[in-house]
């Protein structure tokens, strides 16, 4: 069959280019960067590479010159696709390092595909013969590579300067101001400066959310056996406080999985009625474990109540990001107050705010004793990719987020600092009835249990599908466990049986909502598993295409009881 190979860093690109060359009978391999396609190539040349061209590692201009020097790849068609370097002078430079073709994102996949064809036609006909070699030697290349660069860096100057320039007409003080307008320039140049930075988050944040999968798989294989071994009953006491310790730290990593994903992608807010008075005296504990000896750390709070309608992990997460930002402050040590208060309204100084607001609010203070912030610094100071600490000490992402947590939740942010006299963060969040908060639940409720009723797991990593058998029989279900959902649905027709499918949703061939699609209108019922956030499984489960899905790393308790109301329902 022949072979094509996709490069690209976008995931999104690589996938329809996939579907299209595997839809008319092209097998695909591929690379989210030139170094990387050249170790698949040479391992296994394929019949053709298409590439983008701006790409993290090695971009396609350094590929194209690697891969018409290396003896067993040259003679094979090279196709950029790109949709950054749109320049004729970008596909000359391209041209004159031997690539065979330079089209220009989105093209028509009819056209595409009519250029594809026509060079592997050619290329099959012929062979690989050698291409004619460039006029240009090692140092014209370079040159006309660094210009090209150059470019697309005034190009993108370009553009900012004429964003600038479209603020700098809507706003008729800067029209009349040179000096603003000098302050515009030296605004872009920071601009530059974020921009690289956050392109280097991102890449940072598509790696993390890729070993998230993998990481809460690996938590799911530990919290689902240290539950079995407890529900079991087997254990001394010691080993009892082993596993419950193996829990505690299960879900610490999980948070702590969390937290980095969350300046990559909007979280979904699980919101529920919280007393922040017990939130707070668990943060303050903790926080004395973990902060400096020499901070001290005190909660106040009046008597009254203190309940908000917040996902408290996220609440948990702004205290804590605030705590290390006094810590930073106060390099030797001092003291760190939290305090809760209630109030009927918003004061006129805040801010953040276009106007007052009344109502009942909870007031939220975190004061610090440290080095304070200068008064030019406080209007950047909840700019995302603003910080005042050195490079790789700081990402200056901390501040940002917790103004955009306190904003999901409908609440305001203000803050008062004097240099060298400490900084006092006041966060307002709309107060709600205590009569919302759930009861509280027994000691330990029972977990239900199955009635031998056959489960068909879909998991692709074996650990992974070892652990959730392991549970489900525990839990007296009769298990069935393939590696992804095209071997699943040819078990169905072999099993009639089957009282529920419980499927990982990404894996290889095909992944959990490809399988739950297929089913859709079927009598099998289906609850999906998941080591990301994802917005989307609350939509199949609202359209009623899924029964149910659950975050890794799992839980026994709760997968017991998803699976109990599923069947049951059934």
């Amino acid at each position: 069959m022949t072979k094509i190979l996709v490069v690209d860093d976008n995931e999104q690109n690589i996938y329809m280019l996939q579907i299209l060359f595997a839809g008319h009978g092209y097998d695909v391999d591929t690379a989210q960067h030139g170094s990387e396609a050249l170790q698949t190539a040479r391992q296994s040349p394929p019949d053709m590479i298409i590439t983008d061209i701006l790409m993290p590692v090695m971009d396609g201009f350094e590929l194209c010159r690697q891969w018409k020097a290396d003896e067993r790849l040259y003679g094979r068609p090279f196709v950029f696709y790109t949709a950054t370097y749109t320049d004729p002078k970008d596909e000359a430079f391209a041209l004159s390092l031997g690539a065979d073709a330079f089209l220009i994102k989105p093209l028509d996949p009819d056209k595409l595909l009519a250029v594809i064809n026509k060079l592997l036609h050619d290329f099959q006909e012929n062979g690989a013969a050698r291409p004619s070699s460039t006029s240009l030697n090692e140092e014209e290349i370079y040159k006309l590579y660094s210009e090209r660069l150059v470019q697309k860096l005034e190009h993108k100057m370009l553009q900012l300067e004429q964003e600038i320039e479209d603020r700098r007409q809507t706003e008729s003080a800067l029209q009349a101001s040179n000096q603003r307008l000098l302050q515009a320039m030296r605004d872009l140049k920071d601009m530059q400066k974020q921009i690289v930075r956050q392109e280097r988050l991102a890449a940072v944040g598509q790696l993390a959310a890729g070993m998230a999968h993998d990481f809460n798989n690996m938590l799911s294989i530990v919290s689902l056996n240290a539950e079995v071994m407890l529900y079991r009953g087997q254990l001394s006491e010691p080993d009892v406080a082993g596993a419950q310790m193996i829990l505690h730290q299960v879900q610490q990593a999980h948070q702590l999985i969390q937290q980095i994903l969350d300046f990559t992608r909007r979280t979904n807010l699980e919101r529920r009625a919280t007393d922040l008075v017990l939130t707070l005296q668990e943060m303050v504990n903790i926080l004395r474990r973990t902060l400096p000896e020499n901070m001290q750390i005190s909660l106040d709070f009046t008597p009254g109540e203190y309940v908000v309608h917040v996902d408290r992990t996220r609440i948990e997460q702004v205290v804590m990001n605030l705590a290390l930002n006094a810590r930073d402050a106060m390099p030797n040590g001092g003291n760190l107050n939290v305090k809760l208060a209630n109030s009927r309204t918003l004061p006129d100084s805040l801010s953040l705010l276009s106007e007052p607001a009344e109502g009942n609010w909870i007031v939220l203070t975190v004061a610090d004793e440290g080095t304070g912030i200068a008064d030019e610094i406080l209007p950047h100071l909840f700019e995302p990719f603003f910080t005042t600490k050195p490079p790789g000490k700081g990402t200056g992402l901390g501040l940002a987020q917790v103004y955009g947590i306190v904003k999901q939740h409908e609440g305001h942010i203000d803050v008062h600092s004097e240099v060298g006299r400490g900084t006092t963060f006041t966060i307002f969040l709309p107060a709600t009835s205590s009569a919302l908060m759930e009861g509280a639940k027994g000691p330990q409720e029972a977990i239900p249990l199955g009635e031998g009723e056959v489960i068909l797991v879909v998991e692709d990593d074996q650990d992974t599908r070892k652990a959730i058998l392991t549970s489900l029989e525990i839990l007296n279900y009769r298990i069935l466990t393939v590696a992804n959902g095209k071997t699943a649905l040819a078990y169905l027709e072999r099993h009639p049986g089957i009282a529920l499918i419980l499927s990982d949703v990404y894996m290889p061939e095909m992944g959990g909502i490809e399988l739950a699609e297929a089913l859709y209108g079927t009598a099998v019922p289906v609850i999906l598993m998941t080591g990301h956030e994802e917005e989307g499984l609350q939509h199949l489960k609202d359209e009623g295409r899924i029964i149910d899905w659950l975050r890794k790393p799992l839980n026994l308790s709760l997968l017991a009881e998803a699976i109990a109301v599923t069947i049951n329902r059934g």
